[in-house]
């Protein structure tokens, strides 16, 4: 249930286009997985990570219990629009268990909000190589790489096409394997908004309100400015 809540308020925000909090250059704890850097070389960010080692096992057994805990705290602070500290939770939870795929699916969450689509990509592609599902995972993924691909010119028709192609065999895939089928068309209505598909998007948004799950009035009201909707919706 709580993955499922956390890709609804997702939606909500990505439909919103809410502007990042962050602006200019931000600080190392502020990227996913610190940028690649060496902590280790640092003696002070060195002993930090070993007491958020230490007084996870203390308090939770084992790494893994504790990373997932702190992607739990990262989602909190996700859903209250705090991106600051949404991305710290999720790089401490990295640093606990780097082979857990939803701190990579939490990232990419985060940079999505920010408008870095294609380093969004990355990330979920990141999460999507571990071969684990959970709910809500390929219809972000589709989203994200919709995202990546209308706002970079650089691709060629080909490339686009591929991506595009991808986007829509994730978007199959979730709609055969996720519980939660109306946010699944509710992520598609909003994939085809931004490839400007009106029609399809508001198809999507017919079966997302027959599953039960209808989207945001956020986004109903972005897509009503470009298409009326339909009588029949």
């Amino acid at each position: 249930m709580r993955l499922v809540y956390f890709g609804i308020i997702a939606l909500t925000l990505t439909a919103c286009a809410t502007q990042s909090p962050l602006k200019g250059r931000k600080s190392i704890d502020q990227v996913p997985m610190y940028g690649g850097m060496n902590r280790s070389s640092v003696p002070r960010l060195k002993a930090a990570d070993e007491r958020l080692v230490e007084g996870s096992l203390r308090k939770y057994g084992n790494r893994e219990k504790a990373a997932a805990e702190l992607v739990e705290r990262g989602i909190r602070f996700y859903l209250q629009g705090d991106l600051a500290f949404a991305m710290k939770r999720f790089n401490q939870a990295w640093i606990l268990n780097p082979d857990n795929p939803e701190v990579y699916w939490g990232f990419a969450s985060v940079l999505k909000e920010q408008e870095s689509y294609c380093e969004a990509m990355n990330m979920i592609d990141k999460s999507l190589s571990f071969g684990r599902y959970f709910t809500g995972l390929y219809a972000d993924a589709g989203r994200i790489i919709v995202l990546c691909t209308v706002s970079d010119s650089s691709l060629s028709l080909d490339q686009r096409k591929k991506r595009l192609q991808r986007a829509e065999t994730l978007y199959a895939e979730a709609s055969r394997r996720d519980d939660n089928k109306g946010y699944v068309f509710a992520s598609r209505a909003t994939a085809c908004y931004w490839l400007g598909d009106y029609a399809d998007a508001w198809r999507m948004v017919k079966k997302a309100r027959e599953a039960g799950t209808p989207p945001q009035d956020e986004f109903l009201s972005m897509l009503r400015k470009k298409m009326p909707e339909p009588p029949t919706m």
